[in-house]
């Protein structure tokens, strides 16, 4: 009986290797799966922050719209667009993924943003702007 009780107490009071692979083993399934999605949320946040900035861009658009009576073209309209150069306009526009591309249709005055993951839904494009046209 003696002996039966000090294999007990030596297993209790710590763990074997087995229980610490197991342990490292566990963590790194864990690792595997969480970091993964983790960059995807981090990459779907910015599409979706690069599809405000191409909405806030049309209704500038469609602001110079209202005052001048057309649209602009994309150069003298976005090129040199920045902080404070228009009311509530804080923040300088720039994209957030780099795969991403903004697009303009000057007819009708609309930013489109086409995504790391598809493409865009207005097909009617005039000019396309890459990453470091802003």
């Amino acid at each position: 009986m003696g002996m039966r009780s000090r294999k007990r107490k030596r297993r209790i009071d710590g763990y074997t290797f087995i229980e610490l692979i197991l342990v490292v083993a566990l963590l790194g399934v864990f690792s595997g799966i969480l970091i993964p999605n983790f960059l995807d949320y981090k990459i779907s946040a910015q599409d979706r922050v690069d599809e405000v900035n191409a909405k806030l861009l049309t209704n500038i658009a469609h602001r110079i719209n209202a005052e001048n009576g057309c649209f602009p073209s994309w150069p003298e309209a976005f090129t040199n667009l920045q902080a404070n150069t228009f009311p509530y306009f804080e923040k300088d526009v720039t994209i957030q993924n780099s795969k991403n591309s903004f697009y303009y249709d000057s007819s009708k005055g609309t930013v489109t943003v086409k995504t790391s993951k598809g493409d865009i839904t207005n097909p009617n494009i005039d000019k396309i702007v890459e990453k470091d046209s802003f």
